[in-house]
């Protein structure tokens, strides 16, 4: 009887180990791969937030949103491309982080769409895992 307690367990940890193994080795999600949840404009997304940032962040945190506008910034600094869109407010924009650093960055001027996970709203609102459509 302890025998076979033992060999179950050893077969449970063995189990374990392996799922473990499979969670930790899985690879992400591509953006490109990812359902689109809502689409915006810059300067739509940007004023929802600025009215009433706790409804705007019941809606579209952690969402896959395809925000539309104009390039108003474009850097690489720190191994990673980040996207600014204009927006009618001066002093904010919305703000891309590239996934793909192979990814041809946008001019300025350009209307485009970027597919992006919104994280947030500080001063800028926020979208990482960025792709530019």
């Amino acid at each position: 009887m302890r025998t076979k307690i033992i060999w179950i367990g050893l077969a449970l940890i063995l189990v374990l180990g392996l799922f473990g193994i499979f969670e930790f080795n899985k690879k992400v999600k591509s953006i490109n791969d990812m359902k689109v949840d809502f689409e915006i404009s810059a300067s739509e997304l940007l004023s929802k937030f600025e009215n009433d940032e706790n409804l705007a962040n019941s809606i579209y945190l952690d969402k896959v949103i395809l925000v539309s506008g104009i390039v108003s910034k474009s850097e690489e600094k720190d191994n990673k491309k980040t996207v600014y869109l204009s927006t009618e407010n001066e002093l904010s924009n919305v703000i891309f982080q590239l996934e793909d650093m192979n990814q041809k960055m946008p001019e300025i001027g350009a209307v485009v769409n970027i597919k992006g996970i919104c994280t947030g709203y500080l001063m800028d609102v926020v979208l990482v895992r960025a792709m530019i459509k």
